[in-house]
């Protein structure tokens, strides 16, 4: 069955409950519930376990996981193997049309998106052919061929022959134990999750497909139930517009407050969370608002993994002597953050510039930690002369690893934050040594390679390995991307960044095929989708989004950006009116100017404050313009009398 409707009917409810009923009856052996996403996955488990039943975790499964079960000797490449497996081919490659462009930013994500989409619909570079008219698209075509070749060679297959694959086996052996087959949160199905559903469907004694209305004529063997009634309560919207990102996200750290509400019952939905997230974070640990980014953020972007990968730059580049000098202001550098690491740093930089190593050593004499440390660090200088197979490079590193990261020490009595921040560093650590050995797999065993070659790899990996941290707090304010929150029902719902090229985002013609040749593919059966098929993705994200609140829902955007550039207002929020069934009423107001910040407890020290009140007896113009602009630099150079960093040479 295609069970279909608009978001916010019901159909994730209806699934629910099918399987709740499966639970309760002792029947889990017979059924499973195939979702996107890890984190839907564990949403829909915990929202169960809520009710009072407990679920056995083959019964929710992500789509990936139950693909690998069907096909256990066939390996996906990991996104960083691609990138870097295209990096080499646009090096070695020669032609004409990509000369120019090859090394500019961006463009191999931009050449490696246009791959993924085509492998994605199990596309061959043969059925490109007859739709090939210029010398980029011949030269496009002929790179993608290759690509594909090289990855079969490493014995890696595409997601869309993973699917294929899991399909015949599906048709051919059957599934099993499982009767019951329910697929929920799927929007958008490749054509190799179009090839699975009709496998389950042959094959299963009982299929239920969630999908938006209008995908019906993709299942024309499917009964069709539809879902026309939107059952949850549709609050009225109010339209906040803000001075500027940071007043946006500091108006809804005052409205959470302002609830009186368990923190669980708000959520902040985001269509651009590496514009929003910091912004988040930076917020609402001000205000003191609990928080959980449902987003996984990317290796690189943890703090211990971020000095790692800086230490290991620094020794591939040959000890540049202000990349070291940043290390020494870490946290988890072994010497970081001392005033012996400060005092060194201003020695340093009185001096520059210098040659490396060697002459970082010399400045320490008068500074036997950070001397120390150095000359550990004086036994790497050799690694960008020598060659190693990429194994032996991994041995070094993780054993660099272990000896020059400080961790955070673990303690009775630590607040959250900072019990959250050593769950991370330890899940960052095991993150950092998988990423490691992802990055041999990319060379044969015996081939010996140079340090930089191996670096290069190591941070592809971090900059594209998302990392999930456990995070068990359920009083939370949860931050989720548009994508994650399909799933959710909250009372208070907040979305943000409701401005144009942001939310909705607008998509843009890819490198190669056109609009038009688009639309005559998919008329010849290739579904590749096209710039009027994404818009309307956007606007239904956009229904997604605005859906999830019960009580109340707050559209929120900022009216310049932080350089004080004006922003425009989404096109979404304008068409949001009554008379629209579908989309939320709306009342448009202004956020005030003036915010209460928390409530900060006085300086209870008696000296300390008449300390600070006798250096403050005056205060001259330049004094008030610092305070006026940043108390903390007012403080640092006014109060504390703080040194600045030596300048830099000319």
């Amino acid at each position: 069955m295609l069970l279909v409707g608009p978001p916010g009917s019901g159909k994730t409810h209806f699934v629910l409950r099918a399987v709740e009923a499966v639970l309760r009856e002792g029947r889990d052996r017979h059924a499973i519930l195939i979702v996107p996403t890890a984190s839907m996955a564990e949403h829909l488990i915990h929202t169960l376990a809520r009710r009072g039943v407990a679920v056995p975790t083959r019964v929710v499964r992500t789509i990936a996981a139950f693909v690998d079960d069907l096909t256990p000797k066939l390996t996906e490449a990991e996104p960083a193997a691609e990138s870097w497996l295209l990096g080499r081919l646009l090096e070695e490659d020669n032609s004409p049309a990509f000369r120019e462009i090859a090394a500019r930013d961006g463009f191999r994500e931009q050449v490696l998106g246009v791959m993924r989409e085509l492998m994605s619909a199990d596309c061959a570079p043969r059925t490109l052919k007859p739709f090939t008219k210029t010398l980029h698209q011949a030269e496009f075509l002929k790179l993608f061929e290759t690509f594909q070749q090289q990855l079969r060679d490493k014995g890696y297959a595409t997601y869309g022959e993973k699917h294929r694959q899991a399909a015949d086996r599906i048709r051919s052996e059957g599934l099993g134990d499982i009767k019951e087959v329910y697929l929920g949160g799927f929007f958008q199905l490749s054509t190799g999750e179009h090839r699975l559903i009709s496998a389950l469907a042959e094959r299963a004694d009982k299929l239920v497909v969630t999908a938006p209305a209008g995908v019906e004529s993709t299942y024309p063997d499917l009964p069709v139930e539809r879902l026309e009634t939107i059952n949850r309560p549709r609050p009225t919207a109010q339209v906040v517009k803000s001075r500027s990102p940071e007043h946006e996200i500091e108006d809804i750290a005052r409205r959470i407050l302002e609830t009186n509400r368990p923190f669980h019952e708000c959520g902040v939905v985001v269509r651009t969370p590496d514009v929003y997230g910091p912004l988040i974070e930076t917020v609402f640990e001000r205000f003191g608002i609990p928080f959980r980014m449902r987003a996984a953020a990317p290796l690189a972007e943890y703090g211990a993994v971020a000095y790692l990968r800086e230490l290991l730059r620094g020794i591939a580049e040959g000890f540049d002597e202000t990349g070291m000098l940043a290390l020494l202001g870490r946290q988890w550098c072994p010497v970081g953050l001392t005033a012996e690491a400060d005092a060194y740093d201003f020695e340093v930089r009185k001096r520059l510039p210098g040659g490396g190593i060697d002459f970082l050593l010399r400045q320490a004499e008068r500074f036997p930690k950070v001397e120390n440390f150095l000359k550990g660090l004086s036994a790497f200088k050799s690694w960008p002369r020598e060659r190693h197979p990429a194994a032996l490079w991994k041995e070094r590193v993780c054993d660099l690893q272990q000896r020059y990261l400080r961790l955070p020490e673990v303690a009775d009595g630590l607040l959250m934050p900072r019990v959250l921040e050593i769950r991370r560093a330890g899940r960052a650590m095991q993150g950092f040594a998988q990423a490691a050995e992802q990055a041999v797999k990319l060379w044969p065993e015996s081939e010996s390679i140079a340090f930089a070659d191996y670096f290069d790899a190591l941070a592809l990996n971090l900059d594209t390995t998302p990392l999930p941290v456990p995070d068990g707090r359920r009083n939370v304010v949860n931050v989720l991307t548009v994508y994650e929150v399909r799933q959710w029902e909250l009372p208070v719902v907040f979305v943000c960044g409701l401005i144009e090229k942001q939310f909705p985002q607008h998509p843009t013609q890819d490198l190669f095929f056109s609009d038009a040749d688009r639309r005559r593919m998919k008329e010849r059966g290739i579904p590749l989708r096209t710039l009027a098929e994404r818009e309307e993705e956007e606007r239904f994200l956009f229904e997604v989004a605005t859906t999830r609140a019960t009580e109340s829902l707050f559209l929120t955007y900022p009216e310049s950006d932080e350089g004080g550039r004006v922003n425009i207002r989404s096109f979404f929020i304008e068409t949001s009116k009554e008379d629209d069934a579908s989309a939320p009423n709306v009342r448009v107001r202004q956020a005030p100017a003036d915010f209460e910040e928390p409530h900060q407890e006085r300086l209870q020290v008696e000296d300390v404050r008449e300390s600070m009140v006798a250096r403050h007896g005056h205060f001259r113009p330049s004094g008030i313009e610092t305070y006026l602009k940043c108390p903390f630099l007012f403080f640092g150079q006014q109060t504390l009398k703080l040194e600045g960093s030596p300048k830099a040479p000319e």
